[in-house]
């Protein structure tokens, strides 16, 4: 009795050391993940995890961080061998790697996961306009461009107030959009071009009209001004131009109207995008300073 006393003991303080280690966010996240699985899929993934070059160099970098002193101090207050491991090593070892194991995964998920958008060319060295929404909580943006070149983009500013973001690629020569001075009016004929549900459909152009100007519609907890076509928009045309039939960008296309229900379902020929007006003001304090004041 007194030996099992002092190994839950043990345990406890183990534990309790692991958890005030390890960042609970990333605890959060992991717990969550594996509750989502079935014991076949929870299997899957710990024996992929720890069958990995690199998580099983984690694995015996941890294991190898404990002193061995600990396990002599264990032994000599009674434990067995295996309690040893079980109740003392182990756990340390654990509090050592978890952190670097689960920085391993979550990792992994990040590098699996991407997002669509479209942007527009408003200079011939490189920037490029697209919304708020589809860079935020991105690490990396990669620019496909119309003759199908790729880029790596940097991030020049962001504004999510308006939606607006500005992206760099080292590229010149680039042939700018041409953006429309001039008020739209209500049954002007537009068209919206973009990459509607990724790269398969990239390039497609739907035509409409201006339904309303100056929408007041809510976003993010603001309100925003915004032109309202019948042109059809889907994920993917986000960030992309509404061009008028001279070709030039009345608008940068970034939401539309979607059912109020579990499912979310689109309502055709309501879209919204953000006026020119909006636009230059933003994009050009964005490559000023990198941010809207």
């Amino acid at each position: 009795r007194t030996s099992g006393s002092r190994a839950l003991r043990a345990v406890a303080a183990a534990y309790i050391e692991l958890f005030k280690n390890t960042p609970l966010l990333l605890w959060i996240m992991f717990t969550f993940f594996v509750a989502q699985l079935p014991p076949i899929g929870a299997a899957v993934l710990a024996f992929t995890l720890f069958t990995s070059a690199s998580v099983a160099e984690i694995v015996r970098g941890g294991l190898a961080s404990v002193p061995h002193g600990q396990y002599e101090a264990a032994r000599s207050q009674g434990f067995s061998t295996v309690q040893t491991y079980m109740l003392v090593i182990l756990p340390q070892a654990l509090r050592n790697m978890v952190p670097a194991l689960l920085s391993q995964f979550v990792t992994t998920i990040k590098d699996t996961s991407y997002l669509w958008g479209t942007g527009i060319v408003i200079s011939e060295d490189g920037y490029i306009a697209t919304n708020a929404h589809i860079i935020e909580g991105a690490y990396s943006a990669t620019v496909t461009l119309y003759d199908d070149r790729e880029f790596e983009a940097l991030l020049v500013g962001i504004d999510g107030v308006s939606d607006l973001a500005v992206l760099k690629i080292d590229a010149e020569g680039l042939t700018a959009a041409e953006f429309c001075s001039d008020q739209v009016s209500v049954g002007d004929s537009v068209a919206a071009i973009g990459n509607p549900l990724g790269a398969e459909l990239r390039g497609t152009l739907t035509d409409g009209i201006i339904s309303a100007i100056s929408r007041d519609i809510p976003y993010n907890n603001h309100s925003m001004t915004l032109l309202q076509t019948n042109a059809a928009i889907n994920d993917g045309n986000s960030g992309g131009p509404l061009i008028n039939m001279h070709g030039q960008v009345v608008g940068i296309t970034n939401m539309k109207m979607k059912a109020a229900n579990a499912s979310g379902t689109g309502i055709e020929g309501i879209g919204f995008a953000i006026p020119v007006s909006t636009i230059k003001n933003v994009v050009d304090e964005l490559i000023a300073t990198g941010t809207v004041k």
